[in-house]
């Protein structure tokens, strides 16, 4: 179980969005954190890549 506290305004954006997406607060919680994690991994990616290149590139 995971408890937040929101202020009236992100309530209100909560709201709109869980109405607009017709979906529940869960399911967009679930959403929004795998999106994150696929970008930090992705971050790692190009990282790694990047690190990579530099390597090749000095030899």
């Amino acid at each position: 179980m995971l408890s937040v506290r929101l202020d009236e305004e992100t309530k209100s954006q909560l709201a709109d969005i869980l109405a607009h997406e017709q979906t529940d607060k869960s399911e967009l919680i679930r959403r929004l954190i795998a999106e994150r994690w696929l970008t930090l991994q992705a971050g790692k990616t190009f990282h790694l890549i990047v690190v990579l290149n530099l390597a090749e590139s000095a030899k």
